[in-house]
């Protein structure tokens, strides 16, 4: 999905290996129970996207536009680029 633009759409119950959404807008995307190994948000514009008791093993924000995330509910494993985390809500 690199380069790709996603609105208003959720994911439910998925396992998802890999997910690439470099370079990517999106907007209004709910994960909801799922299992993401890897997420892939270099350079991406992300606003509105919640992610809802999810399991993120690794998820990279280098230069991504993140506004309104919302990762309170989920476990995050690794976070490389971390000081791009300006705009995401996290809590225990």
């Amino acid at each position: 999905m690199s380069s790709s633009a996603l609105s208003d759409i959720t994911f439910q119950n998925c396992k998802i290996d890999s997910l690439n959404v470099r370079f990517s807008k999106c907007r209004n995307v709910i994960f909801k129970n799922c299992i993401i190994d890897d997420l892939d948000a270099y350079q991406a514009a992300l606003t509105n996207v919640e992610f809802l008791n999810c399991t993120i093993n690794k998820i990279q924000v280098s230069d991504a536009k993140l506004n309104n995330i919302d990762m309170r509910s989920s476990t995050v494993q690794a976070i490389p680029g971390i000081t791009f985390l300006k705009g995401a809500i996290l809590s225990n």
